[in-house]
């Protein structure tokens, strides 16, 4: 007997009478309903796994740095501003991340916590208590941009300041730009994600900077767009691969998988350019993957917002 199909199936169940039409609906809606549960329960158990290797993972860098009760009791404080506070096992391992939660606490507690930078030298070295001035900052300067002008070229720089809607970018480097669809808009990239915003107008200022007047509504933008030659590093590595961010209206960020090699619940960090110092490099964090395991679903940063 030949194999049917699923809507083959329905077809001819439509043809039969209504009990067993009904029969045929029953057993295809109890097939899909077994696979979502079967999806569920794996979702849960590979979240418990994470769970516990994270776990882990984070009482044997306790020991590894002898961390003290104060020490510890600061990290506790510390968790409170992560997305996920199961993970702080990041403020251990993260300097950006353990940087930015402690100028949040400083600033809400507004006082200094010295022990702040006595246990970031003890975690990452003496730059690890180096915290960049205004960290808390979103979009400051130091930040690179890529600006895609209406003259027909795209210009990557690093923005030097910003004085309400007018940025001003240095270092520029140009190339022409293919996609003229993307023409008058600004990316900047920060530690807590990539930002959009249309252009009203570009001022140049020498060979080497512009000033771009932004239109800022206040918030991020619900349109839709994709950036290529997005620089992801994986953990341990040195060099990026290339891939390409889509932005969504109801503010999904996807990311094209390069090489097939990304995983849910892996993090990997994006950089607009190659040589972006590494204090800027965007925190991200696979929180899905498509059926064909072509895209992955990014959640920018682990700082609460």
């Amino acid at each position: 007997m030949d194999r049917k199909t699923l809507l083959q199936a329905i077809a001819e169940g439509m043809r039969n009478t209504p009990e067993e039409a009904f029969l045929s609906v029953l057993i295809i809606v109890s097939v899909i309903l077994l696979f979502i549960l079967v999806s569920i329960i794996y979702q849960y158990v590979f979240r418990k796994r994470k769970l516990n290797d994270w776990a882990k993972e984070y009482n044997g860098l306790i020991r590894k740095y002898d961390l003290t009760i104060n020490e510890l009791d600061l990290i506790d404080k510390l968790v409170l501003f992560l997305i996920e506070p199961q993970r702080k096992l990041l403020l251990i391992k993260n300097k950006n991340t353990f940087l930015q939660a402690l100028s949040l606490l400083e600033k809400r507690e507004r006082q200094i916590f010295p022990l702040g930078k006595v246990l970031a030298t003890k975690l990452f070295g003496q730059e690890g208590a180096l915290v960049p001035k205004g960290l808390h900052i979103p979009y400051g300067s130091g930040r690179p941009v890529r600006l895609f002008s209406t003259d027909g070229f795209i210009y990557s720089g690093i923005q030097i300041s910003r004085k309400k809607d007018i940025i001003t970018v240095d270092h520029i480097k140009k190339r022409n730009n293919e996609n003229k669809k993307q023409q008058g808009r600004l990316f900047i990239q920060d530690y807590k994600g990539i930002i959009t915003f249309q252009v009203e107008r570009v001022r140049k200022l020498s060979e080497n900077s512009l000033q771009v007047q932004i239109i800022d509504k206040g918030s991020r933008e619900k349109v839709k767009l994709s950036l290529s030659g997005i620089c992801v590093y994986y953990p341990g590595e040195e060099e990026p691969l290339l891939s390409r961010l889509y932005f969504f209206p109801n503010g999904t960020y996807m990311i094209e998988i390069p090489n097939g090699a990304l995983k849910q619940g892996q993090a990997v960090k994006l950089a607009l350019r190659e040589e972006t110092e590494k204090i800027y490099r965007v925190n991200a964090l696979v929180s899905g993957l498509s059926l064909n395991k072509r895209y992955a679903r990014l959640t920018f940063g682990y700082i609460k917002s």
